[in-house]
């Protein structure tokens, strides 16, 4: 984890450094599909259930068993979801 921790930092930087309007996220129409598992950290599920309700052409998927790294740990679940 050591050699991924300046980036990861730099990461964490962007997101305390980004800040939108609501009404921009409310104006926002390309189509959105917002992922997560269902083991998934509470406040994580939280924020993608609030962005669900805020993103006008959004739609929401729960991936069974997944949590943080489900791109690799649940990919062809991933890749199939809305097919």
């Amino acid at each position: 984890m050591v050699p991924l921790t300046a980036n990861n930092n730099r990461h964490w930087t962007l997101c305390e450094n980004t800040y939108h309007q609501r009404t921009c996220l409310n104006l926002l129409t390309i189509p959105t599909k917002l992922v997560c598992g269902s083991v998934l950290n509470p406040v994580a599920q939280a924020i993608v259930h609030h962005l669900s309700n805020e993103l006008p052409n959004s739609k929401q998927y729960t991936i069974p068993g997944a949590s943080h790294f489900l791109v690799t740990s649940h990919t062809i679940e991933c890749l199939v979801i809305d097919q």
